[in-house]
């Protein structure tokens, strides 16, 4: 009798703990039905805000770009507005086009790609991978002095060469590198080595040779090995010298938009001026790249997946090193080759614009929304001296800079977390 009454209290506890169990396995599952369904919802209030915010500024404002809005599947806001050229022929969604400096995060994660081979140290100096000839025989005291780091972090010091440094497509690239580095050579450091930040392109000019040198091919192989091919962004590539003479002489057969200059007039309907320059910029690290935005939205959720460098190498990629002064209207940080801004308390941007004759770029993400963006331009706000003090730039109409355009996406992207 007593073996049936333990049986039978057996059967009981087995009885009661399925029952318990499907009664919790029916509470997840409504609690998954509620939380995925909670999620589409979110997700389609979100997009619906995007959409909202992209047709008034669209109807109300200029802008003369391609972009895409991107999450970790798919594009949430993709798009072209504005012409290709004075002909009338008008821009096409993912519409190729030169990123100036926007070039610059692809030459640091390259950098850290030949760490994680042991190929080189951060903490190295410079004057390790840059032969003394290159410098016109003499090699400045602060060569020795100045590491991989503070060129990663524009905190070397070392002089601007854009502008200042005339340069010739039909010259060499080691005559373009030795111009260049004899020029800054001659000159004064701006800041303390280490100190502070202080922007200059010539640090990740130095950077890309230094990563050829190292690499043993040119920069245009070196990022299609690492990066362009691996991540199958077929429409990305390094400029060639003829590819920068074709996109700079603003030639409207060229494959590439006509490059303008716009001038705010109170109006939605700014002036264009053909870009016309004085010299043909050379391809270098800091700003050679031809991208469109789906290529550059695959570029950056790789690198916030871990796609591209290892978890140590991001780490030091993202990190806030120094106050970057005059970068966004919000407070910014550099870290290597990227810009660090806080949008609010929550929410943190990681990016890069860049910005040329008649170019204008902006692409990076937003954390923790992983929400991707890329946005490119074929014109570039240009203000008469004698103009400047009649343009309002308080006024909408008068904002012509796709930055813009960006932080009204992701303001309304982010509005309610």
């Amino acid at each position: 009798m007593k073996i049936f009454l333990y049986y039978r209290t057996f059967v009981n506890c087995i009885l009661i703990s399925l029952w318990s169990l499907e009664f919790m396995m029916s509470r997840c599952f409504l609690l998954l039905f509620f939380l995925i369904t909670n999620c589409f919802y979110c997700f389609a209030d979100i997009q619906q805000r995007m959409h909202e915010v992209e047709k008034e500024y669209l109807n109300n404002r200029f802008l003369n770009t391609v972009f895409m809005f991107a999450d970790d599947y798919k594009p949430l806001l993709t798009g072209a507005k504005g012409i290709f050229a004075l002909n009338g022929e008008q821009l096409k969604a993912n519409e190729m086009m030169p990123i100036a400096s926007a070039t610059k995060p692809f030459t640091a994660a390259g950098i850290l790609k030949l760490q994680e081979q042991e190929l080189l140290n951060i903490n190295d100096k410079i004057c390790k991978y840059l032969d003394p000839e290159m410098w016109g025989g003499k090699v400045p005291d602060w060569a020795y002095k100045i590491s991989i780091h503070n060129l990663l972090t524009h905190s070397s010091g070392i002089a601007e060469y854009f502008s200042f440094v005339k340069l010739d497509l039909n010259m060499s690239k080691q005559e373009v590198h030795k111009k260049i580095l004899q020029f800054v050579s001659s000159k004064p450091l701006e800041i303390s080595i280490g100190k502070k930040f202080k922007y200059s392109n010539t640090n990740f000019v130095i950077l890309g040779m230094i990563i050829e040198k190292v690499a043993k091919k040119d920069l245009a192989n070196f990022f299609y090995d690492e990066f362009f091919k691996p991540l199958n962004m077929k429409s990305t590539s390094f400029a060639s010298y003829s590819e920068a003479a074709r996109i700079q002489k603003n030639v409207v057969s060229s494959n590439y938009p006509v490059r303008y200059f716009v001038t705010p007039n109170n109006s939605n309907k700014p002036i264009f001026t053909p870009v016309t320059a004085d010299f043909l910029a050379v391809p270098c690290a800091d700003g050679g790249i031809i991208s469109t935005p789906n290529d550059l939205v695959k570029w950056y959720r790789a690198l916030n997946e871990g796609k591209i460098l290892s978890k140590k190498s991001y780490k030091l990629m993202t990190t806030k090193y120094f106050v970057a002064q005059g970068i966004e209207s919000r407070k910014s940080y550099t870290g290597y080759g990227i810009f660090l801004t806080d949008l609010d308390s929550k929410h943190l941007m990681i990016h890069h614009t860049g910005k040329a004759l008649g170019i204008q770029s902006a692409a990076g993400y937003i954390l923790p929304n992983n929400l991707y963006y890329a946005i490119l331009s074929n014109t570039m706000i240009k203000i008469p001296e004698e103009e400047k003090e009649k343009i309002d730039m308080k006024n909408p109409f008068n904002q012509l800079g796709i930055i813009y355009f960006r932080d009204a996406i992701i303001g309304a992207a982010i509005k309610k977390d």
